[in-house]
């Protein structure tokens, strides 16, 4: 019987425009930009030569030489590669019997070779410069929610969907702006993330609208607290629907009663009798609510809301006359914060002017990303050690081999007390040449943290935003706020 002629699906290859535009960049992002496992297959294979899943897997196996650091991968990973390389801006193909859609194998296309092969000779040397940080962490799963947006122009009718990759892009680009502004600007105020969705939403209206819902809010928080577990930037904010102001009574003994705020004279005797009775502890205007409640039945009735901004306004008068001060980072108007340190400043700068470059398409900066891609292929230590920044990274890959794991990090918890996640995975990669995702870390110390058996059993003390890890139990210090003693699964 005759084999039945593949089918595919390929469109026609169209002239190249002067500059790259987002969109083909996100496809672009999508399928090479996020995972170096991903980008070292489609730089191996080569051209019109058709690969059935077999090969595609031993093409993997054989690239890495004598040094086997992903030797059991399976085929069904490497075939998921390939077809992620499909699934996007015609870098390969995934040839299909016409009949029944059986696969036969797949195909690398002139997009993937042209351009597909430039851009993974740039990113896997960026990789390579960054060892602790890998594509994933940077670029996020390229797994999207988004409804299908307008393609552009020529290049683009077809569908497209706003994909983390180039969400992120767009995070570091104007992140970078506003930290150049701040630089300027004479009051050196923080990096709010209502000031990074504005910049999102004035350079993009038709990606990002944030309605006044919040909606769309949220991924851009996820985005920032999987960059910041990371260590790609810093980010920190007031927990939702938890207090963001503390108040504690001054040291100072004040020598006469406070005023009246407004017409709440007796309200403001009532909350300063309550501080008074407490001088030591930190209160938040919810725990005043809860405590004039209690005492005086009178304000039940009272809306919750109504009062509780009466009681605020109270405290901030308090406070402007001296006898009351503000404990805790947030405020009404600043409820988030986000950092570059110099040298997550420099990564991310790197990688902007790494993409902005390549979006130009300039004939002699492709072929050099070519010729990076060749070489790296055709170094068994260079494409070993980038395969294993891929896996040491990867969920899946890391899905076993966790008590060993777990002893490995309570060794260096017990020679190292009150040693922070990021220590962790410094020491990690250092003692055992692995690095461990945020992702994976977190994980494990919480099952740790959880443990039944005492010995195996690890503690940890939070200060301020930094989590600290111990063999011993560490009692959190009294009459903190919230903040310093709940964890949160972004530092967890």
């Amino acid at each position: 019987m005759a084999r039945p002629e593949a089918t595919t699906a390929v469109r026609e290859q169209e002239p190249r425009k002067e500059r790259m535009g987002d969109h083909e960049l996100g496809n672009l992002l999508a399928a090479l930009g996020n995972h170096e496992g991903k980008a070292l297959l489609s730089a191996a294979m080569v051209r019109r030569k058709v690969y059935a899943d077999h090969d595609v897997h031993q093409l993997v196996i054989s690239k890495q030489g004598d040094r086997k650091v992903w030797g059991n991968i399976d085929h069904g990973t490497t075939s998921n590669w390939f077809r992620g390389l499909a699934a996007y801006n015609d870098i390969g193909t995934v040839l299909t019997d016409p009949n029944d859609g059986t696969i036969l194998g797949y195909q690398k296309n002139k997009y993937g070779e042209e351009i597909g092969d430039a851009f993974v000779g740039h990113f896997l040397t960026f990789s390579e410069t960054y060892p602790e940080t890998s594509l994933y962490q940077l670029n996020g799963s390229t797994m999207s929610n988004s409804k299908p947006l307008q393609g552009e122009g020529s290049y683009d009718e077809a569908e497209f969907r706003l994909r983390s990759p180039l969400t992120r892009f767009r995070i570091f680009s104007q992140l970078l702006e506003l930290a150049k502004e701040r630089d300027d600007s004479v009051e050196q105020l923080p990096i709010r993330e209502v000031d990074l969705l504005n910049a999102l939403r004035v350079a993009y209206p038709n990606d990002y609208s944030f309605g006044d819902e919040g909606k769309g809010k949220q991924s851009i928080t996820n985005h920032l607290q999987s960059l910041s577990q990371n260590n790609v930037l810093t980010y920190d904010s007031a927990e939702s629907e938890k207090a963001y102001s503390f108040y504690q009574l001054s040291k100072t003994p004040a020598e006469v009663p406070p005023a009246s705020y407004k017409t709440q004279k007796k309200l403001t005797e009532r909350i300063y009798s309550v501080l008074l009775e407490s001088p030591e502890s930190i209160l938040s205007s919810q725990d005043l609510y809860e405590r004039l409640t209690v005492l005086y039945p009178e304000y039940v009735d009272i809306s919750r809301n109504g009062f509780g901004g009466r009681i605020s306004s109270v405290l901030v008068h308090l406070k402007n006359g001296g006898y009351i001060k503000h404990v805790g980072k947030f405020k009404s108007d600043y409820q988030s914060e986000i950092e570059l340190s110099s040298n997550q400043r420099q990564l991310l700068t790197e990688y902007v002017v790494l993409i902005e470059k390549f979006k130009m398409l300039d004939p002699q900066f492709l072929e050099e990303g070519r010729v990076k891609a060749a070489q790296i292929v055709e170094d068994p230590q260079r494409f070993s050690a980038l395969l294993e920044k891929a896996k040491n990274t990867s969920p899946m890959a890391n899905a076993s081999r966790s008590e060993e794991t777990k002893n490995n990090l309570r060794t260096i918890i017990a020679t190292s007390p009150g040693i922070t996640r990021r220590g962790l995975q410094r020491l990690y990669f250092q003692e055992h040449g692995k690095h461990l995702s945020t992702q994976r870390i977190c994980t494990l110390l919480l099952e740790m943290r959880k443990e039944e058996d005492e010995e195996k059993k690890i503690y940890v003390e939070k200060k301020g935003s930094t989590h600290c890890y111990s063999e011993s139990p560490i009692e959190p210090e009294p009459n903190l706020p919230p903040e310093a003693v709940v964890y949160t699964a972004s530092d967890q």
